[in-house]
């Protein structure tokens, strides 16, 4: 019964969204392919492995309720809200933002670009790694019969995450576009463990970098003010606290040695233990999360290391609270979304693996001679000015939010991850000539040669 109230909410909301969208010739027209509920809601309706545990958390939801700031989050930027939201539940967002998106046309006849609604690997807490492999090799050998118009028109699907696990290789579906939050798998499953210079793969063809969905979100697409009131920067620096803060569970060598070297600076330091589903809460308890994040915005940076892949939620957690993302890795820089926009080396700091795990080591020393206070306010300055473009927002897409021409190359003040992704897709497709160039216009290929 909740599939098929589900599934009637969708159509509503498609058929609504439908008749906004042909008031707008010039808006990039989308369809949802009608995708048998085999292929995403009955994967994220029961847990048939028995490995999650119930935590209250309604991840068929947009976003969850929004958490209680109070004053401990009072420095959380206008038009930021923070919501309990699952890091694996990126392809059900899309699903949902897409159903009530101004942009919908009603069939895949009308439409520029088709959304393919597969979850293969959503929820990955309740993910039953056997069965979720068996429904995408289902899926890949009957996509000629689930999507006849694949070839005559692009089509694209969003894929959680693209690691040495998932069950959807992207060259299993090489008709369709994905959007995940890594571009390129990597060479295997510890990555971590190749020599910093080893080679990493290729990023797939057609895979496109999304941001990973974190717990601050944007309220609404309403125009950014470019420049903040006169002394914002000033005052943001005098309300950080600690010079380091750092969020995450203690396992491999680099995150026990920095967690070592944290504890070792107490005063300039600040270390909170991520709890995670192993200890019975998804992505831990509201308290906790608040918690982390009061800690992260009166820090000047956040420490993040990899986990079981490059990127990490926290990532964006830490954008969203005015602190500076710490890499560790090239392939973490490498797999920063939307680099023809944004340049990531602006606002993150970068401390080489192998020198943070050498002998007498200390990272808080070394970000705070490395990083002076005037360098640490431009990277906030730069911080500010493309953080909303890498957050999600609660707002739908609206009529103009996705447009052909030159805009699509570059990061607008109304924009949030849900339409950069989209107009880095189109981008892309317009690139390499699978939109019509009378639709394209002006030629994109000359401005923006290179899309990750």
């Amino acid at each position: 019964m909740r599939d098929a109230a589900a599934l009637a909410a969708l159509a509503l909301a498609c058929a609504f969204a439908c008749a906004r969208a042909e008031l707008h010739p010039h808006n990039v027209r989308i369809a949802i392919a009608p995708l048998p509920s085999y292929f995403n809601l009955d994967l994220a309706a029961d847990d048939h492995c028995g490995v999650c545990e119930e935590d209250g958390t309604d991840l068929h939801a947009l976003f969850a309720a929004p958490l209680p700031l109070g004053p401990r989050l009072a420095n959380l930027s206008a038009g930021l809200a923070v919501h309990f939201v699952s890091q694996y539940a990126l392809e059900a967002l899309f699903a949902a933002q897409l159903a009530r998106s101004e942009l919908l046309v009603n069939s895949s006849a009308e439409a520029d670009i088709v959304y393919v609604p597969f979850f293969p690997q959503f929820a990955w807490p309740c993910f039953c790694g056997e069965r979720h492999a068996r429904v995408a090799a289902e899926f890949a050998a009957a996509l000629p019969r689930l999507l006849p118009g694949a070839d005559a028109r692009p089509h694209f699907l969003v894929n959680g995450m693209m690691d040495a696990f998932s069950p959807l290789k992207p060259e299993a579906v090489p008709a369709l576009s994905v959007l995940s939050v890594e571009r390129a798998a990597p060479p295997r499953r510890f990555w971590f463990e190749e020599p910093e210079d080893a080679r990493w793969g290729p990023a797939a063809v057609g895979a496109i970098g999304v941001p990973y969905p974190g717990a601050v979100v944007r309220r609404a697409r309403a125009p950014l003010a470019r420049e903040p009131q006169p002394g914002y920067f000033r005052g943001l620096a005098a309300r950080k606290r600690w010079l380091v803060a750092a969020t995450f569970l203690p396992r491999y060598p680099l995150r026990e040695a920095l967690r070592a070297q944290c504890a070792a600076r107490p005063g300039q330091c600040r270390f909170t233990e991520r709890v995670t589903e192993e200890k019975g809460v998804l992505g831990g308890s509201a308290r906790a999360v608040v918690a982390a994040l009061a800690v992260t915005g009166r820090a000047w940076f956040c420490l993040q290391p990899h986990g079981d892949t490059p990127s990490r939620q926290g990532w964006y957690d830490c954008l969203g609270m005015g602190a500076i993302p710490v890499l560790f890795d090239a392939a973490q820089l490498e797999m920063f979304p939307f680099q023809h926009a944004l340049n990531p080396a602006e606002f993150t700091a970068f401390v080489p693996r192998a020198l943070t795990l050498s002998e007498g080591f200390n990272v808080v020393d070394y970000l705070g001679a490395r990083y002076p206070v005037r360098q640490r306010r431009r990277m906030l300055e730069r911080l500010h000015a493309v953080q909303h473009g890498l957050l999600y927002a609660e707002a739908p897409l609206a009529a103009a939010s996705l447009r052909f021409g030159d805009g699509l190359g570059r990061l607008a003040d109304t924009d949030d991850a849900f339409t950069m992704a989209l107009k880095t897709l189109v981008w892309k497709l317009c690139t390499h000539g699978r939109l019509p160039r009378a639709r394209c216009h002006p030629a994109p290929a000359a401005l923006m040669p290179n899309v990750r």
